[in-house]
This record gives C-alpha cells, structure tokens and sequence, in this order.
C-alpha cells in the first residue's frame, strides 16, 4: 500500500497501536491462526521488551477485530456510526496483508523506539470521525 491511497493512514493508525499496545487480543477466523503468531513472532524479535505475546481467539463467524486493554482497535462488521475504532473497508485478508506490511516497515524503521525519546508526531490525536469522511470522498 502506497502512502498516497487513502487507506493508508488508517492502516498506519492501527498498525502503530498494536505495536505500542503489550496486550492484544486478535479474534480472527482459524485460517489466519499461523499468520497471527509469525506476526506476534517479528514483533518480540523487534521488541524485546514486549513480554506478553498476542492471544489469538479462534472466531466462529465471519466477525474479526483486534482489541488492546484500551478497546478495539478495528472490527468487522463494522457499524459506521461507532467511532471509538479505526475503519478500513477491507476485508479480512486484504486488511491482514496490508497491516503486516506497514507492521513491518514500522519494525524496520524502529518504531516504536523508546517512549517520549523525541517528539515525532506519533503521538497525535486520531480522528476517526475525520478519517471517515476523507475515506468516504476519495472511494466515491
């Protein structure tokens, strides 16, 4: 995913607080069960400070998300009236694709680096009701 398609700073978004968050919960559907701990795998290698590893929950519907202790980070189905998640509108798969990509490229740039080592930007506040209004006039 290119920086300039439009999905892009959402997936960014999520990919940063997984990345910061020390326990996340992924409820996905059983077949993305191995891709989840490779995953939960390059993350410890590149945070070795991160000590819990990711749980994985298998999910019995077509319903998947990602939670942290502060809440969901994305889910779907999706209610588009709820803004305390990220928005993507992709499905599982291509989500999954583009977020370990921008994982990874976060990982080898050395996100998340120490915290408050400098003032980066990173820490900004996420507008989810803004996001979706700049989603919904670029795919229309």
């Amino acid at each position: 995913m290119r920086i300039t398609d439009p999905l892009w700073p959402a997936v960014r978004e999520i990919s940063r607080r997984v990345l910061k968050a020390s326990k996340v919960n992924f409820i996905f559907p059983s077949e993305f069960e191995n891709q989840i701990h490779e995953f939960d795998l390059t993350v410890q290698e590149h945070i070795p400070s991160r000590i819990d590893s990711s749980l994985f929950t298998i999910s019995t519907t077509q319903i998947w998300s990602i939670h942290t202790m502060q809440g969901t980070i994305i889910a779907s189905p999706r209610d588009s009236s709820d803004f305390s998640y990220v928005y993507v509108p992709l499905n599982c798969h291509e989500f999954l694709v583009q977020f370990f990509n921008c994982c990874r490229e976060l990982l080898e740039a050395g996100y998340p680096g120490c915290e408050d080592c400098i003032q980066d930007g990173s820490s900004t506040y996420w507008n989810e009701e803004n996001n979706r209004k700049e989603l919904s006039q670029s795919l229309a």
